[in-house]
């Protein structure tokens, strides 16, 4: 299994985990790429938990002036990530390793999580993520006039809360990260340019959250 291969697994691996066995059973992966995998979907997990106990980020202004706290304003955009990361032709668990180096505490896993949900992505990050590629920031991120604000109408809704909180417990993540993956899938249910519907597109992720989280119980 090369390393392409490897990120694609992965990153399947991170966005279905109710389908492991599945997955693994399917790919035909020997133990050392299991054994590899298991480790990397275990930081990731224990990242997450860890911080849990710390003082909420947005809430410290250093941190804002710092870029450290995720923006909208400047927001990594999936899609223009994984281009750029595909042309610097530099693989996940590489590019991983670069901002490790540059102090930045993030796993393999992580990386690939972000081709499809990167709304947790502060600026600071953004910046030497662009560096370790070798492009410029402008050219990764998703500015505020772009898709995403067309579903403010769904995120204002009470109910949009509470199917957020449901899918970080099934998918054991962070609020933040929950939220920014069901961006992503709320992008995906209507065309481009098209103004969706609020109570059509909160339907849609509460049967989304519903068939992961039965999945979860008859597991």
């Amino acid at each position: 299994m090369n390393e392409d291969e490897f990120d694609r697994l992965l990153a399947d691996l991170v966005a279905n985990p109710e389908q492991r066995d599945a997955l693994l059973r399917d790919s035909h992966a020997d133990s050392d790429v299991v054994e590899r995998l298991d480790a990397l979907l275990f930081t990731a997990e224990a990242a997450w938990l860890a911080t849990q106990g710390a003082p909420p980020l947005d809430e410290d202004p250093v941190a804002a002036l710092l870029g450290l706290v995720p923006d909208r304003e400047c927001s990594l955009d999936p899609q223009s990530f994984a281009r750029a990361r595909q042309r610097a032709h530099i693989s996940a668990s590489v590019l991983a390793q670069g901002l490790r180096s540059r102090g930045w505490d993030h796993s393999t896993a992580d990386v690939v999580r972000w081709q499809s949900a990167a709304a947790d992505v502060p600026p600071a990050l953004v910046q030497a993520i662009a560096d370790e590629l070798g492009t410029q920031v402008d050219g990764l991120i998703q500015g505020p006039g772009s898709g995403p604000d067309r579903f403010e109408a769904v995120r204002l809704a009470p109910a949009f809360e509470q199917i957020v909180a449901r899918w970080a417990r099934v998918r054991h993540i962070a609020l933040a990260v929950a939220r920014a993956e069901l961006d992503s899938r709320m992008a995906a249910t209507v065309h481009r340019g098209q103004l969706p519907d609020p109570e059509q597109v909160l339907g849609a992720l509460d049967a989304l959250v519903r068939t992961v989280e039965d999945a979860s119980e008859h597991r």
